[in-house]
C-alpha cells in the first residue's frame, strides 16, 4: 500500500512539473511573488475514493495561510485610513502656514524682499537700523544709511518712488562685484513697479554699483545728484520706460551695458569734460546704449579754455533710432576714440573747429551714409593723398626724422 501510495505521489510530481514547464517563465514569477503554493496531483478514477491524510492536512494550512493573508490585507486598508488622516493633517498643517505667511505679509507689506527686512509702522527695518520710510509706494532712504546692501529690495512689488531725506549720508547704491561672478547682485534690481528714482538729495552718493537697477520695467525717470562719479555695469539694464539721462558734471566713469536694452530711452546728455567709459579695468567700455532709441545728444563737457572732447566709447554699438542724424555741437575740438563704432548711426554732422578724429571713432558703423552733406567734395588726388598720410602716418615721420638727421650731419665740418 505504502510503495502504491509513493508510485502516486513520485506521479503527481512529474505531472506536475510538466504543467509548470507548459505554463512558461511568467506564470512562475507571478505564482512565486504571490507566495501561493500550487500543488498539482493526477488521480487515476480508482484511486480517487482514497484520499491522502497528509494532503488534506496540507491543504487544511494552506486554507490557514490565505485567511491570515486576507487579515493582513485587512490590516493594510486600515493602515491606508491612518495614512488618509495623516495627509489630512499635513494639509491642515500647511493651511495653517500659509496663512501665517499672509499675516505676515500684510503686516510687513513685504513682497520678495530680503527675509531679515521688515516695514513697521512706516519704518524699513534690517538688522535692527531703520533704513526709512515706506509710505504709499515711496521708500524715503534715511539720512542716517551710509549705503544700501545688494539683495536687499530685490523684487518690492510695491515700491514705486525711491527718494532721500535732505542731508543723505550714503554712499553707494548695491556693492562692488566687480572682478567676481555675482550677477544678481542689485539693490532695487526687477521692483517691477518702480517708476521713479531721485538722487538729488544725496549729496555723498558716488556710486551706483552693478544691476543696482536692472530689470525695473516701468522706471521712467531717474535724476543723478551732482556728486555722482560711477554708474556701473548693468546698472540699468533693461528700464524700458527711461526716456531722457542726463550724466552730471562730476560723473568720471560709465560702464559697459550699462543701460542696455532701455529701449525707450533717446535722449542723452552729458555735462562733464572728464566723463570716460571703460570698465573697472580700464578697457573700453561697449554696449552702453545698445538695445535704445536715440535720436537726440547735447554736449556740455567744456575745458578750460570752453572747448569740449567728446568722450571715448560713448556710443561704442549702440543702437540709435533709424535715419537719426547727430549734430556735433561747433565747440567740440576732438572726437575720442570709438566714439560711434559699430553703431547703427545713419548721419553725423561735424563741427567746424574740428580738429582730430580718434582711433575707429566710425569704424563698422555700417548704416552711416555721410559724415557731413555740407561738405565740399575733395578731388580724388587730394583724397589719396590724405589716406596715404594717414595710413602711413608713423613711418613718414620716422623718414622725416631721418632726413634731419642728414642735414644736421651735411653741416658738419670734416676735419682735415
Amino acid at each position: 500500500m505504502a510503495r502504491n501510495k509513493m508510485k502516486r505521489f513520485l506521479a503527481g510530481l512529474c505531472t506536475a512539473a510538466m504543467l509548470l514547464q507548459t505554463a512558461g517563465e511568467t506564470g512562475m514569477a507571478v505564482m512565486a511573488a504571490d507566495n501561493e503554493e500550487v500543488v498539482t496531483t493526477v488521480v487515476s478514477e480508482d484511486d480517487a475514493e482514497e484520499e491522502d491524510p497528509v494532503s488534506a492536512d496540507e491543504a487544511e494550512e494552506s486554507v490557514s495561510e490565505d485567511a491570515v493573508s486576507e487579515n493582513e490585507a485587512d490590516t493594510g486598508s486600515v493602515s491606508s485610513d491612518e495614512a488618509g488622516l495623516t495627509e489630512n493633517d499635513a494639509e491642515n498643517d500647511n493651511d495653517t502656514t500659509d496663512a501665517s505667511e499672509d499675516e505676515g505679509k500684510e503686516e510687513s507689506e513685504l513682497d520678495g524682499l530680503h527675509p531679515s527686512v521688515q516695514i513697521t509702522d512706516g519704518k524699513v527695518i534690517f538688522g535692527g537700523k531703520v533704513y526709512g520710510t515706506f509710505v504709499n509706494g515711496v521708500f524715503t532712504v534715511s539720512k542716517d544709511v551710509r549705503e544700501i546692501d545688494f539683495g536687499l529690495f530685490v523684487d518690492w512689488a510695491e515700491l514705486t518712488e525711491i527718494r532721500f531725506e535732505e542731508g543723505a549720508v550714503c554712499t553707494t547704491i548695491g556693492t562692488n562685484t566687480e572682478g567676481s561672478n555675482v550677477e544678481k547682485s542689485g539693490a532695487f534690481m526687477s521692483c517691477k513697479n518702480l517708476t521713479k528714482v531721485d538722487m538729488t538729495n544725496a549729496h555723498n552718493l558716488t556710486a551706483v554699483f552693478p544691476y543696482s537697477f536692472k530689470d525695473c520695467g516701468k522706471l521712467e525717470t531717474v535724476i543723478f545728484n551732482q556728486e555722482l562719479q560711477f554708474i556701473q555695469r548693468n546698472a540699468f539694464e533693461g528700464c524700458k520706460s527711461i526716456e531722457k539721462i542726463v550724466f552730471e558734471k562730476e560723473l568720471l566713469r560709465i560702464e559697459q551695458e550699462a543701460f542696455l536694452n532701455c529701449s525707450k530711452l533717446h535722449k542723452v546728455v552729458v555735462r562733464n569734460k572728464n566723463t570716460k567709459c571703460v570698465t573697472y579695468n580700464g578697457a573700453a567700455a561697449s554696449r552702453i546704449f545698445e538695445g535704445c532709441a536715440i535720436d537726440e545728444f547735447e554736449l556740455d563737457t567744456l575745458t578750460e579754455d570752453g572747448k569740449a572732447l567728446f568722450p571715448a566709447n560713448l556710443f561704442y554699438k549702440a543702437t540709435f533710432k533709424k535715419d537719426t542724424t547727430i549734430v556735433i555741437p561747433d565747440h567740440v575740438l576732438e572726437i575720442t576714440e570709438n566714439a560711434f563704432r559699430e553703431s547703427n548711426i545713419a548721419h553725423v554732422i561735424l563741427p567746424k573747429g574740428l580738429q582730430t578724429v580718434g582711433k575707429s571713432a566710425f569704424q563698422k558703423c555700417q548704416s552711416l551714409a555721410e559724415i557731413d552733406s555740407a561738405r565740399v567734395e575733395l578731388p580724388k588726388d587730394v583724397i589719396e593723398q590724405v589716406e596715404i598720410t594717414i595710413r602711413y602716418e608713423g613711418y613718414i615721420q620716422r623718414q622725416e626724422r631721418q632726413v634731419e638727421q642728414f642735414k644736421k650731419l651735411e653741416r658738419k665740418l670734416i676735419p682735415a
